[in-house]
């Protein structure tokens, strides 16, 4: 599976719609106001997506380190679960910044098409229903998206709350009978990584499509 899967996200959320209004707005002549609620959506999840980039790596890694910590007569155990350690703290980071972003484009984003409906309110009516169908279908895009953002914020705490369980299972006990005791959890937590990686994968379609409508 590819370490870009998980990378691109929930980056589309809030980038669906938006780019697709941003460039419907342009071509009808869109207030300030307008122009000002889409570019700080645009920029937020651009800068979200570059933190996004660092994540398939970052939990490739914690996994691998659980992995190893976990499998067999291992020497060198006690390293690798410091090293598990330093990455789960990372994702934990990652796990409240996804929280914030999600919150982040949903404000700006409705706040977009708050500014985009008092245009419509201002536009010749013989134009207004056509520019209303364009909303319509932009915020419809918009809400199936952050849909998608919201069950990926939710999958991937899950996945770091997971982990967090393991991590307080074994940081007083070392001992064998209790790593293998672990097992269990480990492997369920393999498995969710992976399905999160999947729906990631599903949601970079997204938002290369809205990227797309953008130019």
């Amino acid at each position: 599976m590819s370490h870009r899967t998980l990378s691109r996200c929930l980056v589309r959320v809030g980038v669906v719609a938006i780019i697709a209004a941003s460039a419907l707005s342009l071509s009808a002549g869109c207030q300030s106001k307008t122009d000002k609620a889409a570019a700080a959506t645009v920029k937020s999840v651009g800068d979200f997506q570059k933190q996004l980039d660092q994540m398939p790596a970052l939990i490739d890694s914690t996994m691998d380190r659980l992995v190893a910590t976990t499998t067999g007569q291992n020497a060198r155990r006690a390293d690798d679960f410091r090293e598990f350690q330093k990455d789960l703290a990372a994702m934990r980071s990652r796990a409240n910044m996804v929280a914030l972003e999600y919150e982040k484009a949903n404000r700006n984003s409705s706040e977009y098409f708050r500014q985009w409906m008092r245009e419509s309110d201002r536009t010749d009516p013989a134009m207004r229903s056509a520019m209303d169908a364009k909303i319509a279908g932009s915020e419809t895009n918009r809400n199936i998206a952050l849909g998608h953002f919201a069950s990926a914020r939710r999958d991937f705490t899950s996945l770091v709350n997971s982990l967090n369980g393991i991590e307080k299972s074994l940081i007083n006990d070392m001992s064998e009978a209790n790593v293998q005791a672990a097992g269990r959890s480990v492997g369920a937590a393999i498995t969710d990584a992976g399905k999160l990686k999947d729906q990631i994968a599903r949601l970079d379609e997204m938002i290369g499509a809205s990227f797309a409508i953008g130019r």
